[in-house]
């Protein structure tokens, strides 16, 4: 599985780095760009790959090297706060330079690579489309997947791998652009492909987010049960090709406690097991040996503007009181610190004689802020 786009990119980089003819003016800010990513400073990393590609652009100009470096560059985030859409610009500039600059690798490279940069070109671009609120002309909203078709076309790709991924991306650009049904349907269209591929040369990690990005899209064409059993694949991983503490099984866990949440809420919860939504953990026999005795409700936050739920997770002790509480998922910050102070007040039974304790750990529960307007009509939460 290619688990990381970066560290893909980096391997490419360093079989041109390693060349003999590499300037030292380029190698310098490429070596400090590697030691900032072993040390975890990413602020740093940004730099110096930026400082390296351009530097390689101007003492190499066309050359394997300047691609791979501009395709570093182009995956790197850092972590500052003065992080600006500027920064994202460049590197969908940084992006656009590598793929050009894919034809300088081998003939039985060039596709995959050349495919591979477009994919993150477009991932790029849809996080710039989303951190800009949906301020993106039409025309550039779709010039990333009309290149993509295009390479597609060239290296005769359809019906593969990499056309399934990019239909992938395609379902988190109608969920970001609020279009629930052609997110479904571009989600069954990469179902189809990775189910009988034509190309299958590269592993990738997108038919996980796959899932991730159905649910989302289920959810807001208000299917909600459909999205849990999503979520719940990813959640259960039931192929093992995760580990239990990747991002997007935790992340699938808490969209998962989420909907379900709203469906027990919604009183379709016996409909939903029906359906297949399993009672498993953290839901599986917490329910009956860990009884709630007190619940204090939390104090609604007087800067409030609108209801919302936020949605925890804590252990239970021996004798009954909530610790290391954490908050999954909230609709607004300011509910999360009164939720957590509630939760801290709360008491269970306390441990039963041959109870196990592990049935006390990481118990779910969703507490819901309900403000009311003068006339007494409830507030709804942000749409």
């Amino acid at each position: 599985m290619k688990k990381l786009f970066l560290s893909f990119a980096l391997a490419l980089s360093i079989s041109g780095i390693a060349h003999a003819k590499t300037p030292p003016e380029v190698l310098k800010p490429y070596k400090e760009y590697r030691a900032a990513l072993k040390s975890g400073d990413k602020d740093k990393a940004f730099k110096a790959a930026k400082k390296a590609w351009k530097t390689s652009e101007k003492l190499l100009g066309d050359h394997k090297t300047t691609g791979d470096l501009a395709s570093n560059f182009a995956l790197t985030t850092p972590e500052g706060v003065n992080y600006s859409i500027k920064d994202y610009e460049s590197r969908m500039k940084a992006h656009k330079r590598a793929i050009v600059l894919s034809k300088f690798y081998d003939e039985a490279d060039v596709a995959n690579i050349e495919l591979d940069r477009h994919l993150m070109r477009i991932e790029t671009g849809l996080t710039l489309f989303n951190i800009r609120n949906g301020q993106v002309k039409a025309s550039e909203r779709t010039t990333y997947f009309k290149d993509m078709e295009k390479a597609l076309d060239k290296y005769n790709r359809r019906g593969g791998v990499f056309e399934g991924d990019m239909e992938v991306l395609r379902v988190r650009y109608h969920e970001l652009t609020k279009s629930p049904d052609k997110g479904i349907e571009a989600a069954n269209r990469a179902e189809q492909i990775y189910a009988k591929p034509t190309h299958n040369s590269v592993k990738t990690h997108y038919p996980i987010l796959l899932k991730l990005y159905k649910g989302n899209v289920l959810k807001d064409a208000e299917q909600p049960i459909a999205a849990a059993l999503e979520y719940q694949d990813v959640m259960q991983n039931l192929e093992g090709k995760l580990p239990a503490d990747h991002n997007f099984v935790k992340k699938a866990f808490t969209e998962w406690v989420t909907t379900r949440s709203v469906l027990e809420e919604a009183g379709r919860l016996e409909e939903a097991e029906s359906a297949g939504l399993c009672q498993c953990w953290p839901f599986e026999e917490y329910k009956d040996d860990v009884i709630p005795l007190k619940r204090i409700p939390p104090i609604m936050p007087r800067n409030a503007k609108r209801s919302g739920p936020v949605n925890v997770i804590f252990d239970v002790d021996e004798g009954g009181t909530p610790f290391n509480v954490r908050v999954l998922s909230s609709s607004e910050k300011l509910f999360e610190a009164p939720a957590l102070k509630s939760v801290k007040k709360w008491e269970y039974s306390p441990i039963g004689r041959g109870e196990d304790a592990k049935i006390r750990k990481d118990v779910a529960s969703r507490i819901t802020f309900k403000l009311a307007a003068p006339g007494g009509r409830i507030i709804p939460e942000r749409q």
